[in-house]
């Protein structure tokens, strides 16, 4: 009958010049030496990885609200003061409307708060859509607030294979199918210590 100990098979009745003691210390020195061993490749594939994503912008609007001016009207969302310049990766100007100086891929999140504060009204139908090179970029997303005073937060991340000169905004607006009525809008929390809730935050990464 064969033993394996370790990365070493030790015969049954076959002697290989050391005790059965000797036998098992190898077989756990040659064992956790290929565990180091992995280990050092673990660590090193964490540090590769941390390496895969540079920030590139964040931001956060400081508006109240940020609403369309009626149905069927675009707004393009702002995510504060415009951020970073031509020597950069990628920059962002006051309106929200964000511009890749550089070739690469980009992983963008936005968090958004949608809500409405109007009373007696049918549902509002708040859509959301990406917008590059002003041409939409995927599926429009759809936000129902269905009463007053009701706030619905939106996340979302999303990956792009951008070319030097490429803009990206992202739009809302008041569907005509739902009241007019509804936006983004911020929240200041009584909390001691708590910060407020933006209406709208963008983070942008550059994928290595």
């Amino acid at each position: 009958m064969a033993y394996t100990v370790g990365w070493q098979d030790i015969e049954e009745g076959v002697d290989t010049g050391l005790s059965a003691n000797a036998k098992i210390r190898e077989g756990f020195t040659n064992t956790q030496t290929a565990l180091n061993g992995l280990d050092n490749r673990v660590n090193g594939l964490e540090s590769f990885s941390t390496g895969l994503a540079t920030p590139a912008l964040k931001g956060a609007s400081t508006a109240a609200s940020q609403e369309p001016s009626t149905t069927n009207v675009p707004l393009t969302v702002e995510f504060g003061a415009a951020q970073n310049s031509v020597s950069d990766d990628v920059m962002m100007d006051v309106s929200g409307v964000v511009t890749f100086n550089k070739q690469g891929k980009y992983s963008i999140k936005v968090v958004l708060q949608a809500a409405r504060h109007v009373t007696s009204q049918p549902a509002s139908l708040i859509g959301i859509r990406w917008v590059m090179n002003a041409t939409q970029l995927n599926s429009s997303r759809l936000v129902a607030l269905s009463s007053d005073d009701i706030n619905v937060p939106f996340e979302e991340t999303i990956i792009v294979d951008a070319a030097a000169s490429d803009t990206l905004e992202l739009q809302i607006i008041r569907d005509s199918a739902g009241n007019d009525s509804g936006g983004l809008f911020s929240t200041v929390l009584n909390a001691s210590g708590w910060a407020s809730s933006p209406s709208a935050t963008i983070t942008i990464l550059k994928l290595v």
